[in-house]
């Protein structure tokens, strides 16, 4: 699985697509850990960052709009 998002780190053009190297559920939904195939940083993004349509992160979207 791959997720759009910007590696600002890159050293030549900025790379579009994360890998997902985990994913959990936690109280504010899902987190996914996510990593850059081009320079390998890894960082943590919580599912309604990115457009998960489950129950529990939609409901931090709309917690997160308030």
């Amino acid at each position: 699985m791959t997720i759009k998002r910007i590696c600002w780190d890159c050293p030549d053009a900025p790379v579009r697509e994360w890998r997902v190297v985990s994913e959990g559920n936690g109280r504010e939904g899902h987190l996914f850990k996510i990593s850059c195939p081009a320079c390998k940083k890894e960082t943590r993004v919580f599912g309604w960052m990115i457009g998960c349509e489950c129950e529990s992160c939609k409901s931090q979207v709309i917690g997160a709009a308030k």
